[in-house]
């Protein structure tokens, strides 16, 4: 499929400098990555929003746990022996 954008000077410019790096091979490549690379982006935001919603029902639901030390030890322990076992990280507390 075709499509024709107007696009601004610095636009342009941006894209003309990425084809040129060698990176992309057109264009239309580099177009096709950005696009891509917003949807990626969108997807991470439709999750972290889900995964807020949920933290928002459990505060109305009264199920908090306060953020201690003691807490944050715990935690850094679970992480190593998850890391050791080879279990996955949840794309949700990936940075």
């Amino acid at each position: 499929m075709t499509m024709q954008v107007d696009l601004d000077a610095h636009i342009v410019a941006l894209i003309r400098d990425k084809v040129a790096s060698g990176r992309y091979h057109d264009p239309g490549e580099v177009v096709r990555d950005a696009v891509l690379q917003m949807d990626e982006r969108d997807q991470r935001l439709r999750h972290l929003q889900a995964e807020v919603a949920i933290g928002l029902e459990q505060i109305e639901r009264g199920e908090l746990i306060d953020f201690t030390s003691e807490l944050l030890d715990e935690l850094d322990r679970e992480a190593e022996v998850n890391a050791r076992n080879g279990k996955p990280i949840k794309d949700a507390v990936k940075p």
